[in-house]
């Protein structure tokens, strides 16, 4: 109970704001995308355990504080921003070899400087050719999903009461480095992290509710292993996580693991005019031998039905063939795409 409560507290205590002191744009804006029925701001702020009515007072806590304080100088955390660095290599080294950039830092209310964070690497990030569906095109280095969504949950899961360091952002020649400070909370499993299972526990309820409202991310646990599917779509290494007692840290890699063989496989299916979700459903196939109609959900947000369509018909071409299991019905590459050779059969029949 007493670790708990430590684990959960920072973000609940009193806030020396007023309510005059929030963004009005950014409280319009969580209004309008919660689910509540048309809030006024006070209630919205209440009923998000935001704030607390003390008869005709209302007192903020510190999550309004971080989600909404108009001044940064306001916000009552030194390091609640964001440090961005630009390595130049693989390594950061030091001394007269110093080859590391610290960009200015970003303060402001946690949406703010999300938002602007994701601007400014935006404009950092190469685009050499990745695949994207079944064609090479060029495209930002590393996936915009996986890389924004190890941001966000930089922000909404650190802890807010180690004031000493701030959100950070590495980028190196080979690789993205998002680091926050605090470990896991004691309910979540680095193993379970790593397994891509769905893990909905937080640090700072309130906060993360405030970012649902405002569009930045979706409370259902399907971040962390759609970062991975999105990075195994596009042939990249799967993101490292690393947990120590102080700090939780996500890698993501930009060196293409495709073979040759691979991108002659997917090469053969440009020519059926296939769908971006059926584009992927067949680069699933490829990279993990079968597909399920939860494993393209997860792939491209298509509902149970929008994928049923989408493997349906990849089915009917010859593509993907169904292996029936009931709930575990799954498909594996069919008689026109062999998992073996860079070409397709038009009439259906069997490779040789």
């Amino acid at each position: 109970w007493k670790e708990r409560g430590l684990v959960e507290s920072w973000e609940a205590r009193r806030s020396a704001l007023t309510i005059a002191d929030l963004d009005e744009a950014l409280l319009s804006r969580a209004v309008a995308g919660s689910a509540l029925r048309n809030p006024s701001v006070e209630q919205y702020l209440v009923q998000r355990h935001l704030a607390d009515a003390q008869g005709a007072t209302l007192v903020l806590r510190r999550a309004a504080e971080l989600l909404f304080a108009r001044d940064p100088h306001r916000i009552d955390h030194p390091k609640a921003g964001a440090r961005l660095f630009r390595g130049s290599g693989p390594e950061r080294t030091r001394g007269v070899q110093h080859n590391v950039e610290e960009l200015p830092r970003f303060e402001g209310n946690v949406p703010t400087v999300i938002e602007t964070v994701f601007r400014t690497i935006q404009g950092l990030l190469r685009r050499p050719q990745r695949l994207r569906g079944l064609r090479f095109e060029e495209a930002p280095e590393y996936p915009t999903f996986a890389w924004q969504e190890a941001i966000i949950n930089a922000f909404a899961h650190r802890d807010y009461a180690s004031t000493g360091r701030s959100v950070e952002v590495w980028l190196y020649d080979d690789r993205m480095e998002v680091t926050n400070p605090g470990g896991l909370v004691a309910e979540v499993a680095l193993e379970a992290l790593k397994n891509r299972e769905r893990v909905h526990m937080s640090r700072n309820p309130r906060l993360v509710r405030g970012l649902v409202d405002l569009g930045l991310m979706r409370e259902q646990g399907e971040g962390l292993p759609r970062m991975f599917t999105e990075m195994e779509v596009q042939f990249l290494a799967p993101p490292e996580l690393r947990a120590g007692p102080h700090d939780f840290g996500v890698t993501l890699r930009n060196a293409p693991t495709i073979t040759a063989r691979d991108a002659d496989w997917l090469a053969a299916l440009q020519g059926e005019g296939l769908s971006e979700p059926q584009a992927r459903a067949m680069a699933l196939a490829r990279i993990r031998g079968q597909v399920t109609n939860a494993a393209l959900r997860e792939a491209t947000g298509l509902d149970t039905l929008g994928a049923s369509v989408a493997l349906r018909d990849l089915r009917d071409r010859g593509l993907l063939d169904l292996q029936p299991a009931g709930a575990a019905s799954f498909y594996v590459p069919g008689a026109r795409a062999s998992a073996d050779r860079g070409e397709l059969r038009a009439d259906g029949g069997e490779f040789g």
